[in-house]
């Protein structure tokens, strides 16, 4: 709350600033679905740009889920710890707070290279 006013701001946009950095990560060669009914969507619509990105907005910390797929070959590990610290980052100066908790999710291992939209 400022002196004037209010200001919101919604998982879907929290999201998207997730997404934009996540696309940046090397290793990662998309997002998976989060659900199984978000995979049969996916199938019939363009899945959207947050597809695999649940955000969760609490009164006093943010929590982002991050359904990712890795690349063949790369560390898993590594390749999560890296993807954690740039949307920590990018969320950090997107909203001005250290209250985030990045969870990733490696819901498969990919052969091949990125995925288009991913």
């Amino acid at each position: 709350m400022s002196n004037n006013g209010s200001i919101e701001v919604s998982p879907t946009a929290v999201a998207t600033i997730a997404a934009e950095a996540v696309s940046e990560c090397y290793g990662v060669v998309g997002m998976a679905p989060r659900t199984a009914q978000e995979a049969i969507l996916n199938a019939i619509h363009r899945p959207p740009a947050t597809k695999g990105i649940r955000v969760d907005l609490r009164p006093d910390s943010v929590v982002v889920d991050l359904h990712v797929i890795i690349e063949y070959g790369t560390r898993i590990v590594t390749v999560a710890d890296n993807v954690i610290d740039a949307v920590r980052f990018r969320l950090e100066q997107a909203l001005g707070t250290s209250a985030l908790r990045v969870n990733v999710y490696v819901q498969d291992v990919r052969v091949g290279t990125r995925q288009p939209g991913a």
